[in-house]
């Protein structure tokens, strides 16, 4: 009986041990269920978001197609792809592992001319006649400067400005001065340019600290000595001047041999020549003696430079145009 008794004993131990193994394996089968439960709902939730996906990428084929329908003409096609290469070009040379920055050995280039009151005076002295005209423009687009930050072509938002410092970073090099760099600090197409090589030159007092050098001065009346800089950058202030032709020469006056002249200018097809004793002479607009058209205005900077590289970005009614020019050597 002992004996019959241990086994039973050991069998019903047996049937406890294969109980447990069945609440385990029941209670890994509803974790498991829960498990799966869970998935489901992940999966239902990753179905919603790709569903989403979906509509924004059916919302982005719409937004191209729509663009590909206003870009209807090969010019306007062609001006997207150079928008497009031209700033992919500049992020490339922007790279700090890339660019090569030519460090100019000699120090910051030395003043000289003379003063904010006497350029004015001398300003006045140069074109009499016109001088009012041009003064009372220049009083509006300094107001403008003021009232309207963002409308200015040096401004972080503008997409033609970053264009433009994508052609900057190809081509400027050493010393580089910006003529009408404007009143709100560093200009957008200047961004990543050592500081210690910027200078800048505007009519006007900055309305805000900058990190590199700034004078007060007229593009007709540069206050440094001869060849100072490796590079002269306008940015869509050479339609701003009052003597066109002495603008151009004191440009070259300031480069040395070879130097590098960065220019953005509109160009509206017809615009007539800058003319300004012309009988009948009147400016253009509010802001503006005159306006460029490509036509008439090529012919002047081939005088005293060389056409080193020419970017045209077209929009309606008119061409943003960029130009590299180096100083012709003599």
């Amino acid at each position: 009986m002992v004996f019959k008794f241990a086994s039973v004993r050991t069998r019903l131990g047996g049937l406890f041990r294969f109980g447990n193994a069945v609440v385990m394996v029941s209670n890994r089968l509803t974790a498991l269920h829960e498990r799966m439960a869970v998935l489901d709902e992940r999966m239902v939730a990753l179905g919603e978001r790709g569903a989403a996906i979906d509509g924004r990428l059916a919302t982005l084929d719409g937004r191209m197609t729509a663009v590909e329908t206003r870009i209807a003409t090969p010019e306007e096609r062609e001006a997207t792809s150079r928008a497009t290469a031209l700033s992919a070009a500049g992020w490339v040379a922007r790279s700090p592992a890339l660019r090569r920055m030519d460090k100019a050995p000699r120090g910051r280039p030395r003043r000289r001319g003379p003063d904010l009151a006497a350029a004015l005076a001398e300003m006045a002295a140069l074109e009499p006649t016109i001088f009012p005209i041009w003064q009372r423009l220049h009083e509006a687009d300094t107001a403008s400067y003021i009232e309207a930050i963002e409308a200015s072509c040096s401004h972080w938002d503008q997409k033609y400005a970053r264009l433009f410092g994508a052609f900057v970073s190809l081509f400027a090099r050493g010393h580089l001065l910006d003529v009408g760099c404007g009143i709100n600090g560093r200009p957008s197409y200047l961004a990543g340019y050592p500081a210690e090589l910027i200078t800048g030159l505007d009519p006007r007092p900055s309305r805000v600290a900058v990190d590199f050098e700034y004078a007060q001065g007229f593009n007709e009346f540069l206050p440094w000595e001869d060849g100072a800089f490796d590079t002269v950058v306008s940015g869509t202030s050479l339609d701003h001047v009052l003597s066109l032709e002495r603008a151009l020469d004191e440009v070259r006056r300031v480069l040395v041999p070879g130097g590098l002249y960065l220019v953005w200018l509109a160009s509206i097809p017809g615009a007539k020549p800058y003319e300004p004793h012309a009988e009948g002479f009147a400016p253009v607009d509010q802001f503006h003696l005159f306006h460029f058209d490509r036509k008439w205005v090529e012919p002047l900077f081939e005088q005293r430079f060389s056409m080193e590289e020419v970017c045209v970005i077209s929009q309606p009614g008119f061409d943003h145009v960029f130009y590299s020019l180096a100083k012709k050597r003599v």
